[in-house]
């Protein structure tokens, strides 16, 4: 069964921080520094947010959203299709090595909404990450699989991770993860 993650999230950023910018050969940003001195600083952006229920919002919703599938929330009965959207490059499940059934996306976020009982509880994490515009399409994919598979080995925890193509409309350097992330512990069963 899935065990309470008592972990403070801001070590998640630490995750995303082990990923730098020299690792991946990507050029930084240099800027003069105090007394002169050039200080070079990768650019990055991330957000942390929760998928709760008090504010309407599903895991089961969010999952299907993030992948660009059709998934069904076997809590509420509802559907939530999104397999015509358009941008997702690729989509894939990370869990511990001892909890297989955690590798099934459909029922990763179907248990985590069942798992919590309050109207209000909260039944995922998301980090939304952006990805460096200089890499190439698969170097980014093994990137944010790199950080979801750290945050999977850190907190025992299943994760997807979603990468998306920047929007038609916007900046097309916006390549960016979304990693779904459950808020329990998944175990052998």
């Amino acid at each position: 069964l899935l065990s309470i993650l008592h972990q403070p999230c801001f070590h998640l950023f630490e995750v995303i921080g082990k990923h730098s910018v020299a690792h991946h050969r990507v050029p930084s940003l240099v800027v003069d520094g105090i007394h002169g001195a050039s200080v070079s600083m990768a650019i990055y952006y991330s957000r942390l947010s929760l998928i709760s229920r008090s504010r309407g919002h599903s895991a089961v919703a969010a999952a299907a959203y993030r992948a660009g599938i059709r998934l069904h929330d076997e809590r509420t009965d509802l559907g939530y299709d999104y397999s015509k959207r358009k941008g997702v490059l690729s989509s894939k499940m990370c869990a511990p090595g001892g909890a297989l059934w955690a590798l099934d996306l459909a029922s990763v976020w179907s248990r985590a909404e069942q798992a919590e009982v309050r109207r209000n509880a909260r039944t995922a994490r998301e980090l939304l990450v952006a990805l460096p515009a200089e890499l190439s399409e698969e170097q980014n994919q093994r990137l944010a699989h790199e950080i979801a598979q750290d945050l999977v080995d850190r907190y025992g925890v299943a994760v997807l991770v979603a990468v998306h193509r920047p929007d038609a409309h916007g900046d097309q350097r916006n390549v960016h993860a979304h990693i779904l992330m459950s808020t329990r512990v998944a175990g052998p069963d």
